[in-house]
C-alpha cells in the first residue's frame, strides 16, 4: 500500500526545486553594459517527482541559463537604468515537462550605454624630478584609440599611463590606466625624456 502511494505521489504531487543559473547578457557593438550586473540567480523549476528527479539527475548534461538578448536595447539617454523583470522565457535548456515558477530576484537593474571611440592625448605619470622640469618625448603615437561608454569618453581630456621614472634617460614602457570599461588598443606607451633642465638653487643677485 505504502509504495502504492508512493508511486501515485511521484507521478501526481509537484515538486520544486530552487537552483543558481548564471546569467548570460547579448549586447551589440553599439552597446555597453555598465557596472556589475548579477552574474546569478536563483531560478525555481517545478514537475512531478518523477519528472523533477530525471530533470535533476540530468542537470549537469543541460545548458540551463538565464539568457537576456539586450541586442536590440537602445537608450534613449545615456546612461539608461531599466529595471527587467524575470520571466520563464528567458531559461534556456529547460525540458517541457518541466515549469520554471520564481526567480529571486525577481528583476535585475541594469544600466545602458551607447559604445563610442576617441583619440585620447596620454598624460604620464611619475618620480624623481619635478616634472616641470622636465620634456617627455613619445617616441610613437602620444595619442591613443580608447572605446567604452559615451557618457565616460566624454568626460575625459586625456588618458593616465605610468608610473615612469623622471630621473631615468632609458626609454620606457608607461602602462596606461585605463577606467573601469574602457578597453584602448595598447597596453602601454613608450616614453623617453630630454636632458632635464638644470635646476639653480643658492644663487642671489648682484647689484
Amino acid at each position: 500500500m505504502a509504495l502504492a502511494i508512493w508511486a501515485l505521489s511521484i507521478r501526481t504531487v509537484d515538486f520544486s526545486v530552487a537552483v543558481p543559473l548564471k546569467v548570460s547578457y547579448l549586447t551589440d557593438e553599439s552597446i555597453v553594459l555598465l557596472g556589475h550586473p548579477p552574474e546569478s540567480v536563483m531560478v525555481t523549476f517545478g514537475s512531478d517527482g518523477l519528472s523533477m528527479l530525471g530533470f535533476q539527475i540530468e542537470g549537469k548534461n543541460r545548458k540551463l541559463e538565464v539568457l537576456v538578448d539586450l541586442r536590440s536595447a537602445i537608450p534613449d539617454s545615456t546612461p539608461e537604468t531599466r529595471r527587467l523583470t524575470l520571466d520563464p522565457s528567458l531559461v534556456t535548456g529547460v525540458p517541457p515537462e518541466v515549469h520554471t515558477s520564481g526567480f529571486s530576484p525577481a528583476f535585475v537593474d541594469l544600466s545602458l550605454d551607447l559604445a563610442a571611440t576617441r583619440s585620447l592625448p596620454v598624460s604620464v605619470e611619475g618620480s624623481g624630478i619635478p616634472a616641470r622640469y622636465t620634456n617627455l618625448l613619445f617616441p610613437g603615437d602620444s595619442r591613443v584609440a580608447v572605446r567604452g561608454p559615451a557618457s565616460l569618453l566624454n568626460s575625459m581630456d586625456s588618458l593616465p599611463a605610468g608610473p615612469v621614472s623622471f630621473t631615468s634617460q632609458r626609454d620606457q614602457q608607461a602602462p596606461l590606466q585605463l577606467p573601469e570599461g574602457v578597453t584602448a588598443e595598447v597596453a602601454f606607451i613608450t616614453v623617453s625624456l630630454k636632458t632635464p633642465v638644470p635646476i639653480v638653487t643658492g644663487v642671489t643677485r648682484a647689484y
